[in-house]
């Protein structure tokens, strides 16, 4: 799940910056202090339904575009020339996919934050 918010944290940064907006000035306008906004954009912080659809609509953008795609398959997580090393089996294969799913959402939350 803790790729879900990374992803989430990492949608919502790039509509933020689309929309020209500081994380302070996205803060106000949706009445949250601006660490968390940091928190949210790196993952780090979990949102209520109600707060989507606030940040949606001050970004001036839908809910259902700050939420992340549909889980990303094996092959899109994987560099094309290791792709044939890859594991046959479905349940191999979708452990493989999870952890580097997570691991990619990780990496993305440590990733420095520029304000």
């Amino acid at each position: 799940m803790s790729y879900f918010y990374a992803e989430f944290g990492a949608k919502l940064k790039l509509a933020r910056e689309k929309a020209g907006l500081t994380q302070k000035e996205l803060a106000e306008r949706v009445e949250l202090p601006r660490t968390s906004v940091t928190n949210i954009e790196h993952g780090r912080q979990r949102i209520a339904l109600h707060q989507l659809v606030q940040l949606a609509s001050a970004l001036g953008t839908e809910p259902l575009e700050l939420l992340p795609d549909e889980e990303l398959n094996l092959e899109e997580l994987v560099p094309e020339k290791t792709r044939s090393t890859l594991p046959e089996d479905d349940m191999q294969r979708q452990f493989l996919a999870r952890f580097l799913r997570d691991n990619r959402a990780v990496s993305a939350g440590r990733a420095g934050d520029k304000r």
